[in-house]
């Protein structure tokens, strides 16, 4: 609700769920990720938190995920390098039949979530320091594009990869692919026709044969919630189902013994 702005709900239904330390830390985290709270306070209460003797799995994801919102994530880091990260976040211990002993261990996924914001962090801080060498400069604007996409940092985003695309020597299948991640940024600031647009013409005129596939990851990611398809996998969007047969065909000849497409290429969706 605090995503939503609705600050007097938030704070209601927050206010019925008492003062634990493990539910102060859920409503610190939910508070950064909204950004409703200073980034001191935040990193105030990550730090009493983190001097207890022992933490739960649990409350070092709502460490991780607030030292990520406060602007630490070296902090956030150190608390993932000290954790068990297969842990059970929580074991659920019943009796089947008498006398039968039986465990459910409960894995808490967000965590993937808080790791993949936290490592892309990371990442831009890297990709900050590298931008400021001439020799790096291009690559660096070229990756800052794409994790600062991730990161929700459109404008950000847009930024580097017009400075990318403003440069005369750049590899073409570099150009062709920031262009689709360039349209992916429109889509994202609400300019739909306008991406969609700049991937057929991208996929169609390409000679790369895999910025199509491109096409099609990020053609779907973006319009997934529009889509409407019955498969979760597979479009039905008409642009995106052109793209996704070539990236099948893509698929099939790595299958074949060619190299497959990079990772950084289906980045926002998982691999089948």
């Amino acid at each position: 609700m605090w995503a939503q702005r609705d600050a007097k709900g938030a704070r209601g239904i927050w206010a019925g769920t008492g003062g634990a330390a493990e539910i102060a830390l859920a409503r610190a985290a939910a508070q950064g990720g909204a950004q409703l709270v200073d980034t001191k306070s935040l990193r105030r209460v990550a730090d009493d938190a983190s001097l207890a003797p022992e933490l739960s799995p649990r409350t070092r994801r709502y460490l991780i995920e607030i030292y990520t919102a406060a602007g630490a994530p070296d902090k956030a880091l150190a608390v993932t390098r000290a954790a068990d990260l297969g842990m059970a976040s929580f074991v659920e211990r019943f009796k089947a039949v008498k006398g039968t002993a039986k465990s459910i261990n409960l894995y808490d996924l967000a965590l993937l979530t808080d790791l993949t914001r936290l490592y892309r962090e990371l990442a831009r801080r890297q990709l900050e320091l590298a931008a400021a060498d001439a020799r790096m400069k291009p690559s660096a604007e070229y990756y800052l594009a794409e994790v600062l996409s991730g990161l929700g940092a459109s404008d950000e985003a847009a930024t580097y990869v017009q400075a990318f695309l403003a440069r005369a020597q750049t590899p073409v299948q570099y150009r062709e692919r920031a262009r689709v991640r360039q349209a992916l940024i429109a889509y994202r600031q609400g300019r739909r026709a306008e991406a969609e647009s700049a991937w057929t013409a991208t996929a169609e005129s390409s000679s790369d044969p895999l910025t199509r596939p491109s096409c099609a990851t990020v053609c779907w990611s973006a319009a997934r919630t529009s889509c409407r398809s019955r498969s979760p996998r597979r479009p039905s969007h008409a642009k995106c189902a052109r793209y996704w047969t070539h990236r099948d065909q893509v698929v099939s000849r790595a299958s074949a013994g060619f190299p497959p497409p990079p990772l950084s290429l289906y980045i926002s969706v998982p691999s089948e």
